[in-house]
């Protein structure tokens, strides 16, 4: 955004500057005013001049002169024609390219004055869309009653041809006099309608000032580019933010960004089976999963039916903050207007745009996505779930997971039928062999959630079998409140590892102070603009799966111990 100002910043100058230059080159061609030839008083035509004017009967005096009218033949300077700065795509820019064009017609009739005539200005197309804009909106320059040109205009109606009066003060002085009263003005317009925009997110909602913006002072940092700079500075290897980060109000911070942040672009989602959009809040890239189901619905079927949840992906990131993971990147929930991003939304996405019974509806591009399935708006506005993009550098490996479907009915995956399945895994020999509590603890966290889908996973390319695996994509949750699918948990059931710290927050979250755990994740979801994010059905499943999940580990306590079953790493040492 920093940047973006100033190029606008930039332009908006050169744009003042294009209106000075113009009249810069009427007045290269005037005479100093003691040199100018003007008519005698015999009446001749000044030499050359085509529309020479003609003089008072001989004999009268300059001070009983009549008064030329400087409004008549007064030349059209093309400057504030729409068309001059179409290239550029600045209406508002434009409108006050016009608006400065029309306070020059004091300086400009002086022109007419000594015979020179500003080239005709040309016929704008009926088809301008630009010209249709400009007529809607108010005039750029302010309006506060200290018109730049007010003096010269005024001193312009009662001038005479009289040579004393004119070498009193030319022309040429009286607008050098004026022209850095003109820039000033102009700029200082420029500042305050950059401020208004940026104090407002894409709803109309006001986000606080931002300040005066000039040339010369150091640029005031809004509230979003702040919370982008502290999830940069947040970001490492082993986790996304820091261990006492979630409940901060940096957090919440981030969190408000994302919601009201002003979008810029809006295109294709980058991969996937499912819908979704890529979204620009400025300099920062997000994902935008819509909405597809009412919070009421429930999927029934294959543990991994129906389409994506937005309100399983919201829940997921605070879930996973709850059990101290702080593996999953900060999602919140945001209504679009999908009419009001048209302008910033790519072809290809457009390209799948249609109304449907009143509403306006999408379906992307992706592997499943069709017209039939499109998402849809209630009449323009659109529900969805914002998730934060990874840095850069944070660059992502895929890896097949062990755990994973074989998506066929009929068909079941080893894991599925052979109990020491989870042998060949913690053997050093394993490309898993490092991840095993990884599965233990992404297991708990996806039972908690009803999330049967986890295919693939993700770890830190660098940090390559040793990486933690993120908990993102977690949009296949919270589907049905009334099933629990323990299959999730064959990871924990037949590996019977997990982490220390995980197994303390279990436990400290499974009655008060700090319990129940669907009290402390209802709490957490009350941050976000969109709640409520489950029903109680939703967060009575979550209690009544915190307590299978403590059975099971409970369970392999007492057949291995412990010491064998709850470590602080992996391998032990």
């Amino acid at each position: 955004m920093k940047f973006k100002h100033r190029v606008i910043m930039t332009v908006s100058m050169l744009l003042a500057m294009v209106i000075l230059f113009v009249v810069e080159i009427r007045l290269a061609s005037i005479p100093d005013s003691g040199e100018t030839k003007r008519k005698g008083r015999t009446g001749e035509a000044v030499a050359g001049s085509e529309d020479a004017v003609k003089g008072p009967p001989a004999g009268v005096n300059d001070e009983k002169a009549p008064t030329i009218d400087p409004r008549a033949n007064l030349p059209r300077v093309p400057v504030g024609d729409p068309r001059f700065a179409l290239g550029l795509g600045l209406v508002d820019l434009v409108h006050g390219a016009r608006e400065g064009s029309k306070q020059l017609e004091g300086i400009l009739s002086q022109l007419n004055r000594t015979g020179i005539q500003g080239p005709p200005r040309p016929p704008l197309p009926p088809h301008n869309l630009i010209l249709e804009n400009l007529r809607k909106q108010k005039p750029f320059l302010p309006d506060d009653g200290n018109d730049p040109f007010a003096q010269l205009r005024n001193e312009s109606v009662g001038l005479e041809s009289n040579r004393d009066l004119i070498k009193k003060r030319t022309i040429k002085e009286k607008y050098a006099d004026l022209k850095t009263n003109l820039v000033r003005k102009y700029s200082d317009a420029v500042a305050r309608k950059l401020s208004d925009a940026l104090n407002h997110d894409d709803a109309g909602n006001k986000l606080g000032d931002v300040g005066h913006i000039n040339e010369t002072a150091t640029p005031i940092k809004n509230s979003s580019e702040m919370a982008w700079e502290i999830w940069q500075k947040w970001v490492k290897p082993n986790y996304l933010y820091p261990e006492d980060a979630f409940w901060s109000d940096e957090m919440n911070q981030i969190l408000n960004a994302m919601a009201t942040a002003p979008i810029t672009s809006f295109g294709v989602g980058h991969k996937g089976t499912q819908l979704k959009a890529t979204m620009m809040l400025g300099e920062q890239k997000t994902a935008f999963k819509p909405m597809r189901y009412p919070r009421t619905e429930v999927i029934t079927g294959d543990p991994y039916a129906g389409f994506d949840r937005h309100n399983g992906e919201i829940a997921g990131f605070h879930l996973d903050g709850i059990l101290g993971f702080r593996i999953a990147p900060p999602v919140v929930g945001r209504r679009v207007n999908l009419t009001a991003l048209k302008p910033v939304t790519s072809d290809t996405l457009m390209e799948t745009f249609f109304i449907k019974d009143g509403n306006t509806c999408f379906f992307g591009k992706c592997y499943y996505c069709k017209p039939e399935e499109a998402a849809c708006a209630k009449g323009e506005v659109m529900e969805g779930a914002v998730t934060l993009w990874l840095p850069e550098w944070y660059t992502l490996k895929t890896w097949r997971h062990p755990y994973q479907r074989t998506y066929r009915p009929g068909f079941q995956a080893r894991w599925e039928h052979d109990s020491k399945y989870c042998r060949e895994l913690m053997k050093p020999s394993s490309e898993y062999y490092y991840g095993i509590l990884e599965f233990t603890e992404t297991a708990i966290f996806d039972f908690l959630m009803g999330n049967a889908d986890r295919h693939h996973y993700e770890v830190f390319a660098k940090a390559a079998k040793h990486g933690r695996l993120m908990h993102i994509d977690s949009a296949k949750s919270f589907g049905n409140p009334l099933h629990d699918e323990q299959s999730v948990l064959a990871p924990l059931v037949q590996c019977c590892r997990l982490r220390e710290s995980t197994w303390q927050r279990l436990q400290a979250l499974r009655s008060p102070p700090e319990g129940p755990l669907s009290k402390v994740l209802d709490t957490s979801l009350k941050r976000d603009p969109v709640y409520p994010i489950l029903t109680p059905e939703h967060l009575v499943a979550v209690d009544r799966r915190h307590s299978i999940a403590m059975r099971v580990v409970e369970q392999c306590i007492k057949k291995h111990g412990r010491d064998e079953v709850i470590v602080s790493s992996w391998p032990q040492r």
